[in-house]
């Protein structure tokens, strides 16, 4: 109840989600310098990334996205350093990815509302910026990069469960009833659900990966 009165709706969820990631962050660090963690060094700084930025609405709002953006141009840089070059594909995915944000942008020119529209590009650009450090990761180790998914998928659901039982808290993880996480949107939080198997070990530990195919 203190919690409550002290802090708006807003400061409640950014000071609890800020928080959340923190600790997730320092977890994340902990469960992939295990010592048995089959997790590659070059996919161990996007596997981290893709274990704390759900619990920070996935990234979506302009308070995670540019930060985050910021975080992968710097993993593209370390990559081109590394490497002496920077690795893309084409193909119909990158093509649909890069036009997503130039869409974005474009549609500056004639929207109703042109002191918002830029923050499309601003939420979706981290997405391109993303692709591109995927594809700085060797083809047969990209798979790790989702080595904790399953992890952070049931994290988000049990404390999605223990905040929806308390008040206060409810609001930040159900919309109309449903459990949202927090994506804040019970659709979105469904499919991170999906992740979650019945034991999450074997896929931060198992030796042999399936190659993807979309990425290679």
């Amino acid at each position: 109840m203190l919690f409550q009165t002290l802090l708006g709706p807003l400061a409640r969820k950014l000071l609890l989600y800020g928080a959340i990631c923190l600790v997730n962050g320092v977890l994340g660090w902990l469960i992939l310098h295990r010592r048995k963690a089959a997790v590659p060094g070059d996919a161990k700084s996007l596997a981290w990334l893709g274990f704390v930025l759900p619990f920070a609405s996935g990234g979506f709002y302009s308070f995670a996205a540019v930060p985050v953006g910021i975080y992968l141009v710097w993993y593209i840089a370390s990559a081109f350093k590394r490497n002496g070059q920077l690795t893309f594909r084409w193909n119909l995915s990158t093509v649909a990815i890069l036009l997503l944000p130039l869409a974005y942008a474009c549609s500056v020119a004639w929207a109703a509302d042109k002191g918002m529209a830029p923050f499309g590009f601003v939420h979706t650009f981290p997405l391109l910026l993303y692709v591109l450090a995927l594809l700085q990761v060797a083809p047969g180790e990209r798979d790790s990069v989702y080595a904790l998914l399953p992890w952070g998928a049931g994290e988000m659901v049990l404390l999605s469960f223990l905040m929806g039982k308390i008040p206060g808290l409810q609001d930040m993880v159900l919309v109309n009833q449903r459990l949202a996480g927090f994506f804040e949107y019970p659709n979105t939080g469904r499919n991170c659900r999906v992740c979650f198997p019945k034991s999450p070990q074997p896929i931060l530990f198992r030796r042999h990966r399936r190659r993807s195919g979309l990425w290679a």
